[in-house]
């Protein structure tokens, strides 16, 4: 893989990009939000820690995989929850850039950034063909917008956001009906570092690629 930085101001968000070395058209887009720990300023110092974090580490620059990775960097004092129409516009933005599948888009993120897939999915379900929340929560009351698969990660132990946030949702989503494949795994013993469990192997990455929006 390689990286590139980008933080000319061209869009909305500072960002990092991970791609193929011999980048191909219409490859998969996985947009991963950072938690609250990682928002700056864009600056190239800042945006270095942000492009290691997250699903990055399934990413790394010495592995070769078919794959688009986009982590955007959200300004200091700032939600991602309050952002969702411009991260939206801004992973529109992406799949034109980089020629992306459309049909093969994904959302996840950490903590602030669990609550960023969660509302941005809600807001934007047509965009993602799946969305994978870590230690965040959402509006259960508009789970009835939600149409694509769902695999949320929380700490059992969670003390900076309560595991019940995730619950709430898939119950929510269960109850509505319209998704199959609605994942929660909760995981004992672990604090607010579910991020360790949800990108310590392979399985998130082949699930979102067993994941294909249909658009009718």
């Amino acid at each position: 893989m390689k990286r590139i930085l980008c933080n000319d101001g061209s869009e909305k968000f500072p960002y990092v990009l991970r791609i193929p070395t011999n980048m191909k058209s219409k490859l998969p887009l996985v947009v991963s939000l950072h938690g609250s720990g990682l928002r700056g300023d864009g600056s190239n110092e800042m945006l270095d820690k942000v492009e290691g974090y997250g699903f990055a580490e399934l990413l790394p620059l010495d592995r070769e995989v078919d794959c688009i990775l986009v982590s955007p960097q959200l300004c200091k004092g700032k939600m991602w929850s309050s952002y969702t129409i411009e991260l939206g516009e801004f992973v529109k933005s992406m799949i034109k850039k980089f020629d992306a599948d459309e049909d093969r888009v994904y959302l996840t993120g950490v903590s602030i950034g669990g609550f960023g897939t969660w509302f941005t999915a809600i807001e934007f379900p047509e965009l993602f063909a799946a969305i994978a929340p870590v230690m965040g929560g959402g509006l259960p009351a508009y789970a009835d917008q939600l149409d694509m698969p769902v695999w949320a990660f929380h700490g059992e132990d969670d003390k900076c956001v309560k595991v019940s946030n995730s619950i709430d949702m898939v119950e929510a989503m269960k109850k509505v009906g319209k998704v199959e494949d609605i994942r929660l795994d909760i995981i004992p013993g672990i604090d607010h570092t579910a991020e360790l469990y949800a990108y310590n192997d392979d399985k998130l990455l082949n699930w979102f690629m067993s994941h294909k929006k249909n658009r009718g």
